[in-house]
């Protein structure tokens, strides 16, 4: 992704990012003020989505083991339904 060019607004400079398909701007007074803002809310998105990345991650690994789980279950109760129509 590239970093926007600033454009003077009168006094002021603004500054327009897109990040995940939705569009964010900001006005400030100094252009050091809005590149900063703009390296803190592409660092934010980069955060957010490695988060997300990882929960997804935790979502899939966790349904992996309660079905592993869950079939070990039915396995175990199933030989121990045999075992007690045997006797």
């Amino acid at each position: 992704m590239k970093l926007p060019k600033l454009r003077k607004r009168r006094e002021s400079f603004y500054i327009e990012i897109m990040i995940n398909c939705r569009w964010s701007s900001v006005i400030r007074d100094a252009a050091k003020e809005c590149e900063q803002w703009t390296a803190q809310k592409i660092l934010e998105a980069k955060a957010n989505k490695l988060a997300d990345d990882l929960t997804e991650l935790c979502h899939c690994i966790w349904n992996k083991e309660s079905k592993a789980w869950l079939s070990l279950a039915r396995a175990w109760r199933k030989s121990n339904l045999k075992k007690k129509i045997k006797f």
